[in-house]
Formats: C-alpha cells, sequence, structure tokens
C-alpha cells in the first residue's frame, strides 16, 4: 500500500471532464522480471504493476515494446555508457559467461540480459493479456511506416493521437561506433547466436500465439499465428 500510495503522489490530479494519458518511457521496465534462477531478490514488476493497478484496471494498460536484434541492442548499450579503458566484444565474452553459467551475479545490469527478449515477455504475458502488447521491431519504425504504427498505437489507445510526417526516429543520445561485424569476430557472433538460439525461438512461438490473442505486431503482414511468417518479420525488422 506504501508502494501504491508513493507511485500515485507523482501522478498528475485526476481530471474527470477530460481524458488524459500518461506514459513510462524507461527502457529498463521490459527487463525488470524474474531472473531465471528465481533469486528471490529479483525485481518483479510485472506482478507489481499489476497489484497496483488492482484486480480490473490493470487491463486499462497498453505495452508499447520496442525489439533491437539482441547484439546490436548489446553494441548501442555498451557504447552509451561506454568507458574508454573497455572493449565490447571483450565485454560481452565475460556477460556472456556469467549468463551461460547460471546468470550468476546481478543479471538485471547486463547487457546480455537486456537481450533476452523471450524470457522477459513471457515473464509480462503471465500478469497481462497478450492484446495489450504492440511489438515493433527497431527497424520497422525507424526505417518503415512510423506513422502507420503510430495510427496502429493511436487506436489501440482510442486516443487521438497526430501520426504525420513528424513521427519520425531521432538518435537523441547516439555515439559513433563500429558497425557489429567489425566490432566482432564471426567466432563470437556464432557463440552469442548459438546461446540465444532457445530465447529466440521462446519469442517467435508467444509472439505467434499472442498475435492470435489480440497481440500486435506492427507492419506485419503475414498469416495469424504462423511461427515462420512472424520469424522472417522478425528478423527481417529488428
Amino acid at each position: 500500500d506504501a508502494i501504491r500510495k508513493k507511485w500515485l503522489a507523482g501522478m498528475p490530479p485526476c481530471d474527470t471532464e477530460s481524458r488524459t494519458l500518461l506514459g513510462d518511457f524507461s527502457p529498463q521496465s521490459f527487463r525488470l522480471v524474474a531472473n531465471p534462477t528465481q533469486d528471490d531478490s529479483a525485481e518483479r514488476l510485472p506482478e507489481t504493476l499489476r497489484s497496483i493497478y488492482g484486480p480490473t484496471m490493470y487491463k486499462q494498460i497498453t505495452f508499447v515494446v520496442l525489439l533491437r536484434e539482441p547484439l546490436a541492442r548489446a553494441q548501442s548499450w555498451f557504447y552509451y555508457g561506454h568507458v574508454p579503458s573497455t572493449v565490447f566484444q571483450a565485454s560481452m565474452e565475460d556477460q556472456l559467461s556469467l549468463a551461460a553459467n547460471g546468470w550468476a551475479g546481478n543479471p538485471s545490469s547486463s547487457a546480455v540480459w537486456g537481450s533476452y527478449y523471450g524470457h522477459h515477455l513471457g515473464e509480462w504475458l503471465k500478469s497481462f493479456d497478450a492484446s495489450q502488447f504492440l511489438i515493433v521491431p527497431f527497424k520497422a519504425f525507424t526505417s518503415g511506416d512510423s506513422s502507420g504504427i503510430c495510427q496502429d498505437l493511436s487506436q489501440r489507445l482510442s486516443f487521438n493521437m497526430e501520426c504525420g510526417t513528424m513521427t519520425t526516429h531521432r538518435l537523441a543520445f547516439g555515439a559513433r561506433h563500429p558497425s557489429v561485424e567489425d566490432d566482432t569476430t564471426a567466432e563470437f557472433r556464432q557463440k552469442w547466436g548459438e546461446f540465444f538460439d532457445p530465447d529466440k525461438e521462446l519469442l517467435v512461438n508467444l509472439l505467434a500465439q499472442g498475435h492470435t490473442q489480440g497481440m500486435g505486431l506492427a507492419a506485419y503482414s503475414g498469416k495469424a499465428g504462423d511461427v515462420e511468417d512472424v520469424q522472417k518479420w522478425l528478423e527481417q525488422s529488428w
């Protein structure tokens, strides 16, 4: 109850005459879930958020999940907070080793953990309905029909949004860095891929199943619930 009161204190006053749309844009929220070791100290945002909203109001939340290719996301994260004395591949090798050994240490601060999308989405779907999610692959927004994605979101929210040509991707805090291919060896990329393959399979299956239950897949034109079509869409768009 104390957490709920503190959370409400940060909200604007409730206006009963007009509707106000509130959004939280923290990039950390998606990964604040129970880790595979089921450590009791793990942060579990889905359960907390649902308990705060209560047994009926939790259905009013809409989640937008932006997915970037896992290694590319990890590289972007690395250079955003880059320490000059560190090297990207060496850092990822250390983190991948910890993850492969039962997520030793604090996984929530790991670039590897941040890209573990299948597990994360599975945890969120334990607390919220698939129809509450709109999944947006990174390139589908940055290089695709961002205005159309905005319109989709507007419809889901039943809230009028200005989705014109100004709905574009802007790199506000970018850091220049090499391409993933220039920053890593083929051997490392294979090792990374082998580690993430099971999680990617889980993610694709969750997306395919979720799509049949009302989950939005931005710019998806394949068959409803088709695993192969969903995987192709994801690999081409993230």
